[in-house]
């Protein structure tokens, strides 16, 4: 009881912290330190569900709102650092095996959309294989129809150590009221502007592998927001090395 009354105190210490980061500031730090590494191998984003001191656990079950919110955050940390700091890598690894993690596509246009033509150039001109998981749209906020940016969740971290198959039954998460958007809603469709995973991958001429995971965050049938982001790609991208 007392290392569980210890973690707990640990976990709300560290929920604290966590509403108290300044995104400009995480973006700062990591910026400094991708100046010292120009030319990086691979960066993968990995994920865990952080329950004490030294535990850590699958995503397979945790709450997937906040997961996703929390993953999307980091993900923009990571990339507008990189742009800003014109860090290049080879192998890029987004969630793609990390149980029930994606970034909402609409989330990915954002990000492309909030970077410079030639900071996309800079940091993706080396890139060679991108393994990418990404959802339809939710809302960005079960509460109000506003972005919140201080949405957080107890996830990070790796957990090699643990590997758990990919849950097929998603009946769980058909409920709109849960803050998912129903097909017809604007949000969940993409807009007539290019997808932001294509704006990335039109900088991306050296790519030799593209895995792209698909989730239906929906509920129902799929929207056509996959049709446009796979036409989209097909149509607007150019890679004579893929393999």
């Amino acid at each position: 009881m007392s290392n569980f009354k210890s973690d707990l105190d640990w976990l709300q210490e560290k929920q604290k912290e966590r509403a108290k980061e300044v995104p400009s500031e995480k973006i700062e730090v990591l910026k400094l330190t991708l100046r010292r590494l120009p030319k990086l191998e691979s960066i993968r984003l990995d994920g865990a569900s952080v329950v004490g001191r030294t535990l850590k656990r699958s995503t397979q079950g945790a709450d997937w709102y906040q997961l996703w919110m929390r993953a999307s955050h980091i993900f923009s940390l990571v990339v507008t650092a990189m742009a800003q700091s014109g860090t290049s890598v080879k192998r890029l690894d987004v969630y793609r095996e990390i149980p029930r993690c994606c970034i909402p596509s609409g989330h990915i246009t954002s990000y492309a959309s909030s970077l410079g033509t030639k900071q996309l150039e800079m940091m993706c001109e080396r890139l060679e294989s991108l393994n990418l998981s990404m959802s339809t749209e939710i809302r960005s906020s079960l509460n109000t129809e506003e972005p919140d940016q201080n949405t957080v969740h107890e996830h990070e971290g790796d957990n090699d150590d643990e590997k758990t198959l990919y849950s097929e039954d998603e009946s769980e998460l058909s409920k709109p009221e849960d803050g998912y958007l129903s097909p017809g809603d604007p949000r969940a469709i993409l807009s007539r502007e290019t997808p932001g995973i294509t704006r990335f991958l039109m900088t991306a001429p050296a790519l030799r592998e593209l895995d792209l995971s698909f989730r239906n965050a929906l509920g129902y049938e799929m929207s056509d927001s996959y049709d446009r982001i796979i036409g989209s790609i097909a149509h607007e991208t150019n890679f004579p090395m893929l393999e």
